[in-house]
């Protein structure tokens, strides 16, 4: 033991020492193999001090496993409930002494979300955690948040604004993930998946997944917006009834054809006397004659069918 470090020790855990320069020691020698009978020596020795993958330093001592900033503190500064974390002022969570720790709230504590607490760690810090962190994510290794969990972080980045360099970055890694079609737009709105399509062009010949036009012109009508839009009248000048049996649940409604879609398509093809493109299908008047169809429940319909 170096003569010129202090050292102290907690009641709770006798035979063992603790160092103001983050070391622990032990006087405990086990006698026998069942190491269940112990005595104290005269000899101190050093136990070893190993870091976890998060970089924190804990010791195995008196049967457990202890963080070594906590058991200092505990020693030099004044012991504190689990409501505290200790603090590493430098950033460096190897450096265990106490001129490096003190106590945080756990309240975000020493993750950083505390106000003001993000000043005790150094710019190389931060660097250091962004990079171990990105390393994490890229190998699988982080956990999947809880939605609490989302909904903190989420609350702790509003009302913080970008700097135009983040801006570009978040641009250029958008643009990245467009254009090798890993854009994911299934946790956004309509407002903004609508926006996200439009401002990169997302149509026809510069979407990833175009095939060079050969879906069905039937197909691409029946799943438009303005055959949606036809649907819905429909079933609004039907009062939503089924014209058959006067049900009234609208998830089993259907339009129903009186002359069926692909009869008008095929009078279509007579009249033009060749397959017809998008655009002559979709200005054909008769398929968008309400007088042609009807409002039907999904058993109706089948028994029409």
């Amino acid at each position: 033991m170096d003569s010129n470090v202090e050292y102290l020790g907690i009641h709770r855990f006798p035979g063992y020492a603790f160092g103001a320069d983050g070391s622990v020691w032990s006087c405990i020698r086990i006698k026998g193999r069942s190491k269940i009978l112990t005595r104290f020596g005269r000899a101190w020795k050093r136990l070893r001090i190993y870091q976890t993958s998060y970089g924190y330093s804990f010791v195995s001592m008196a049967g457990t496993t202890l963080q070594v900033a906590r058991l200092i503190l505990e020693c030099f500064a004044d012991a504190r409930d689990r409501t505290f974390d200790p603090s590493h002022l430098n950033g460096d969570k190897t450096n265990c002494s106490i001129s490096n720790l003190k106590w945080v709230p756990r309240a975000g504590g020493h993750r950083g979300f505390q106000p003001g607490h993000r000043d005790f760690v150094t710019e190389d810090g931060r660097i250091r955690i962004g990079e171990k962190t990105k390393a994490r994510w890229a190998a699988g290794l982080m956990p999947e948040f809880s939605a609490e969990t989302r909904s903190k972080i989420s609350e702790s980045g509003k009302g913080r604004k970008h700097t135009e360099e983040a801006k570009q970055k978040i641009s250029q890694r958008s643009r990245q993930l467009a254009s090798e079609g890993r854009l994911n737009l299934q946790n956004l709105t309509p407002e903004q998946r609508k926006k996200q399509v439009e401002s990169r062009d997302y149509k026809g010949a510069n979407h990833p997944g175009w095939k060079g036009g050969i879906t069905h012109p039937v197909l691409r009508i029946r799943t438009s917006k303005r055959y949606a839009e036809w649907k819905r009248a429909i079933v609004k000048r039907d009062a939503s009834t089924c014209q058959q049996c006067g049900s009234t649940n609208r998830r089993k409604l259907e339009v129903h054809h009186k002359k069926p879609f692909k009869v008008l398509f095929r009078e279509l093809i007579e009249l033009n006397g060749r397959w017809p493109t998008f655009e002559e299908v979709y200005s054909f008047a008769p398929l968008w004659d309400e007088s042609n169809a009807v409002t039907l429940c999904r058993k109706c319909h089948r028994g029409v069918e």
